[in-house]
């Protein structure tokens, strides 16, 4: 009788562990998660326009890897502190931080530079050494006034600090350094990247906002300045000392 009834309680005990375990499956499912003592919606970042095959990390665990569109897109991301790496061997690793809300739908698009990029060297009698050269000689710092404009962002220097203000607008510091920037320029054809040089580098930043500031770097010399071709944004002319480089992002 004894052994009758435990194994009764033993298999009421497996059905209902198996039921605890199947509706724990099908929230996990539904993207929902534990927050404390509830469980909520949690977030869906979608990452976009991302080079394909690159590896996503949410809170340093491997969630996925981006299609050959470039897109992967993770549900069930935990409400608080986040952060967001996506990386591939030949580019460097991006990095964002920010705080997940329950039921947020997010989208990002990475900034990935390549880590290996060759400048070429334009002769004094390249004709794109004169229009690099021209360019450079017409560069004018964007001010609050007079801003670089795109697709509704604005990005201006004051000082030695660069400030951007979204379409939304909602405005934030983008960077402060202690070093004059020489040269503002955005980055290919992105309205949420852009090009700096300052000091000896070339580098460049996203604008989100983040408590991680990507910096990848481009090109390092003396004192550079870097100004984008107008006519293909993803090619960057660079003088540095007499020399006049062009760079293809």
């Amino acid at each position: 009788m004894k052994t009758r009834v435990r194994t009764t309680y033993l298999f009421a005990g497996g059905i209902a562990l198996a039921a605890i375990l199947l509706i724990v499956g099908v929230f996990d499912q539904a993207g929902y998660v534990f927050s404390g003592p509830y469980i909520v919606k949690g977030a869906t970042i979608t990452i976009e326009r991302a080079l394909p095959e690159s590896d996503v990390f949410v809170n340093n665990r491997n969630v996925g890897r981006t299609d050959a569109d470039g897109v992967v897109t993770v549900t069930g991301v935990a409400p608080g502190a986040t952060q967001l790496i996506v990386s591939r061997d030949d580019v460097w690793p991006w990095l964002l931080s920010f705080e997940s809300a329950p039921g947020a739908e997010l989208r990002f698009r990475p900034l990935q530079v390549a880590k290996r990029i060759t400048p070429t060297v334009l002769a004094s009698d390249d004709a794109a050494r004169q229009r690099a050269a021209s360019l450079v000689a017409q560069y004018r710092e964007p001010t609050r006034n007079e801003p670089l404009a795109r697709d509704g962002v604005r990005v201006w220097v004051e000082g030695t600090s660069l400030f951007a203000q979204t379409a939304d607008g909602a405005m934030r510091t983008v960077l402060s350094s202690k070093y004059p920037l020489r040269t503002v320029a955005w980055y290919a054809d992105r309205d949420d990247a852009v090009v700096v040089a300052s000091r000896d580098s070339v580098f460049a930043l996203d604008l989100y906002q983040s408590e991680v500031r990507n910096f990848q770097p481009i090109y390092t010399g003396t004192a550079p300045a870097a100004i984008a071709d107008p006519d293909d944004p993803r090619v960057l002319f660079v003088r540095d000392g007499a020399r006049y480089l062009r760079i293809e992002l």
